[in-house]
């Protein structure tokens, strides 16, 4: 949170030509919306998300706050979906359950990621080699289906 704000609009922030182009030639501004969405928007684009793919399983990979009772109160009845956020074991390191984060994020069918995370380019690019399409938090998805394949 504290980060974004630092991020300008007139240029790239970290890993946030993934989904603003290098030159930032797709016209997308970096806003404190996609940079640090509110938990209103998550849930928002979240619901759109799987009411457009009929989604049954949501699967919550978040370094901070994971909204999960938000999650749950809001689309496991609505919705009959099943709802994960991996727990690590007392004897796996953070990194070790960032990994498994990363691995579910690269190989989903639908996923939802922070455009200047870092963390979220390694899934960008492994969801790119796949052929999957990647959705931005706060970034209606439409405006990037013409994107190149990204090296980030």
């Amino acid at each position: 949170e504290r980060a974004c704000t630092y991020a300008n609009e007139k240029s790239n922030f970290f890993a946030s030509a993934q989904c603003l182009g290098y030159n930032l030639e797709k016209g997308i501004k970096l806003t404190n919306d996609i940079c640090y969405p509110s938990e209103d928007n998550i849930l928002n684009q979240t619901e759109n998300m799987i009411q457009k793919t009929k989604s049954t399983v949501l699967y919550i990979a978040a370094d901070g706050n994971h909204m999960l009772d938000k999650y749950q109160e809001r689309f496991m009845k609505k919705y009959n979906i099943k709802i994960i956020k991996y727990e690590r074991s007392s004897s796996q390191s953070e990194g070790e359950a960032a990994h498994i984060d990363l691995y579910i994020l690269s190989i989903a069918k639908n996923a939802i990621v922070n455009c200047p995370s870092t963390f979220s380019a390694f899934a960008k690019r492994q969801r790119d080699r796949l052929e999957k399409s990647t959705d931005f938090w706060g970034i209606e998805n439409d405006k990037l289906m013409n994107e190149q394949k990204s090296d980030l």
